[in-house]
């Protein structure tokens, strides 16, 4: 059963610490490039299991690095305070009142080095006033407003009125919600996923290696059953088959009953893999 497949790879979190950890034990950490569209399973702790085309099963980790993209469009119940959104408009200078119903708006992730606020379309420089002399455009200087984006955290929205900063507007009845966001989790089961990582092989020398491959290899009576390959992801984009909703209340972690091999600490596979190499 897939669940099963997937529910031996929630120690994943671990063997990423233990990669780094077991430089001291190890010979050699070998990292091998692995990419392939496919489709997204479930969270497991910090990863996102998923099964690439060919039936290999993966459970995708991040670091630092990784650049995510999540595709998609949203309902209306995932708008709410908090959430950081980006929509065009003409706004007045003054107010920040938008000139005209909201029409289109798109759920994003706001990246390091991204600022909130308004984003002009352009600057209208002033005739005469030298260095430093111009104003946010969009119809001339003298223009009382200015057209732009805004980019921010919903600080109010109540029924259709929506507040970002000092920025206001009216959402339109038919409004399009998308979603352009950075965060692996908001992915259901059946999201599409394109993704390039990397996997580790540990080398303890003596033809002694541990593998993070996916795979198939010899299960009870001999029958060959898929394990699981953990990746390090450097690149990952997830389109959403279904419009993202509202979160809901978080079910139970998958059950451990009859894997004895997921209680395992790091403190425990650590000196498992130390007492492993001793003997090799």
């Amino acid at each position: 059963m897939l669940v099963r497949r997937f529910a031996v790879i929630i120690v994943a979190a671990a063997w990423l610490l233990l990669i780094m950890q077991s430089q001291a034990v190890a010979q050699k950490v070998n990292w091998n490039d692995v990419k392939g569209e496919g489709q997204v399973h479930s969270r497991q702790g910090q990863g996102l299991a998923m099964t690439l085309k060919g039936g290999n099963l993966w459970l995708a980790t991040f670091g630092p690095g990784s650049k995510v993209t999540v595709n998609g469009t949203a309902s209306a119940d995932y708008l709410r305070q908090g959430v950081a959104v980006k929509f065009n408009g003409d706004f007045d200078r003054k107010t920040g009142v938008a000139s005209a119903p909201i029409s289109e708006i798109t759920i994003i992730t706001i990246r390091p080095g991204e600022k909130a606020g308004l984003i002009p379309d352009e600057v209208v420089s002033l005739p005469g006033a030298g260095r430093g002399g111009s104003v946010l455009g969009g119809a001339g200087a003298a223009s009382t407003t200015v057209s732009g984006s805004v980019v921010g955290a919903i600080a109010s929205l109540k029924e259709n009125a929506i507040q970002v900063g000092k920025y206001k507007g009216e959402l339109a009845p038919d409004v399009k919600i998308n979603v352009a966001l950075g965060d692996p989790f908001v992915a259901s089961q059946g999201d599409a996923v394109d993704v390039k990582g990397k996997w580790s092989e540990i080398d303890y020398g003596n033809n002694k290696k541990v593998s993070n491959n996916a795979g198939e290899v010899p299960g009870p009576g001999g029958v060959k059953v898929q394990k699981p390959g953990i990746m390090v992801v450097e690149e990952m984009t997830i389109t959403l088959l279904n419009p993202l909703a509202a979160p809901k209340k978080k079910g139970p972690p998958p059950s451990l009953k009859g894997l004895p091999e997921l209680g395992k600490t790091v403190d425990a596979k650590k000196e498992e893999m130390a007492k492993d190499a001793e003997e090799k």
